[in-house]
C-alpha cells in the first residue's frame, strides 16, 4: 500500500519534505499532500510547525530530534543565538528575554514548550522527542489602558469607513490571524501600517507594513526592522510581491523571523 511506502520511506531517512517523499513513491505533489495529510489524521507520522522552503517536515514518532536538527540548519543566525541561549540554560521565562529575542519566539516553537506561569510564560527547550509536548492554548492578558487624551501618535484609526483596495485585502488577512488594532495611511492605495494582537504562541502585539510591490528590497527590510525596534514589537511585511535575491540574502543573515514576509494577492 502507498500509506505503508511512504511511511516506510521516512523510517528510513529521517524527517522529509513533501517533495522527498513524492518523488519515492512516483506521486506529485498534489496528491502526495493528500496521502500526508490521511496519514497525519491517522496519527501514523507527524508533521514541523516550521516550513523549510515553505513546506513542513514530516515524521514518525521517535524523529523529534532528528526533526529538529534539519531544521536548525534552515534557522537564521538570530534565531540559532536565541535558541541556543534558550537550550543553554534550560528553561526561561518570557519576561527575561529582550523583546528582540522574544520576537523569534514563534518560529521556534517546534524547538521549545511554553507553558503559563502566574502573570508570565515558562519556556522549556525540549530534548526529547516531543509527544508528550503540552498544548500551548491562548491565554487573554488584560491590556494596559491607556490615559484619558492619551494617544498612539504612529498608529491612529485614519478612516472608520470600510477599507478598499488594498488597505481591505490586508485587513482580511490580518483580521485572519488576529485583531487589528489601529492602522495608518502611508501612501493611498499602496502602503499602509497597522498593529495586530494575536494570541498563540502567546499574545503579544506585531508591527505590520503592507505594501502592495511587486519587489520587496532589502532597504525595504531595513526601514521595517528599524521601526520594529522602536516599538519594541516583532514585524510582519504583507505584500502583493517578492523579495528580491539580496533581500533574501539580508533578512537570513541580519534579522531572521524577526521580520517575517508573507505574499499575498
Amino acid at each position: 500500500m502507498v500509506d505503508d511506502k511512504v511511511v516506510s520511506f521516512i523510517k528510513d531517512n529521517g524527517p522529509s519534505l513533501p517533495v522527498e517523499i513524492g518523488k519515492s513513491i512516483g506521486y506529485n505533489s498534489f496528491i502526495t499532500k493528500a496521502i500526508l495529510l490521511e496519514l497525519i489524521n491517522k496519527e501514523l507520522i507527524r508533521k514541523s510547525k516550521r516550513a523549510i522552503g515553505g513546506s513542513l517536515l514530516y515524521y514518525v514518532k521517535g524523529q523529534g530530534d532528528l526533526m529538529r536538527k534539519r531544521l536548525y540548519e534552515d534557522l537564521g543566525i538570530p534565531e540559532k543565538k536565541v535558541l541556543d541561549k534558550i537550550k543553554e540554560e534550560g528553561e526561561v521565562m518570557i519576561s527575561d528575554l529582550t523583546p528582540h529575542e522574544r520576537a523569534f519566539i514563534k518560529g521556534l516553537i517546534d524547538f521549545i514548550s511554553i507553558e503559563k506561569k502566574d502573570d508570565d510564560y515558562l519556556i522549556t527547550h525540549c530534548s526529547y522527542d516531543g509527544s508528550s509536548k503540552p498544548e500551548v492554548k491562548p491565554v487573554k492578558v488584560p491590556q494596559k489602558k491607556k490615559e484619558e487624551g492619551e494617544e498612539d501618535k504612529d498608529f491612529k484609526l485614519f478612516d472608520k469607513k470600510k477599507p478598499k483596495g488594498f488597505d481591505s485585502r490586508a485587513r482580511s488577512f490580518l483580521e485572519k490571524m488576529g485583531e487589528v488594532l489601529s492602522a495608518k495611511k502611508v501612501r493611498s492605495g499602496s502602503e499602509y501600517d497597522y498593529l495586530l494582537r494575536v494570541k498563540e504562541p502567546y499574545p503579544h502585539e506585531l508591527f505590520v507594513k503592507a505594501k502592495k510591490k511587486k519587489h520587496v528590497t532589502s532597504r525595504d527590510l531595513g526601514l521595517v526592522y528599524t521601526k520594529a525596534l522602536k516599538l519594541k514589537k516583532p514585524a510582519l511585511v504583507v505584500t502583493t510581491g517578492k523579495l528580491s535575491k539580496r533581500a533574501q540574502k539580508w533578512k537570513k543573515e541580519n534579522v531572521g523571523e524577526l521580520v517575517k514576509v508573507v505574499q499575498i494577492e
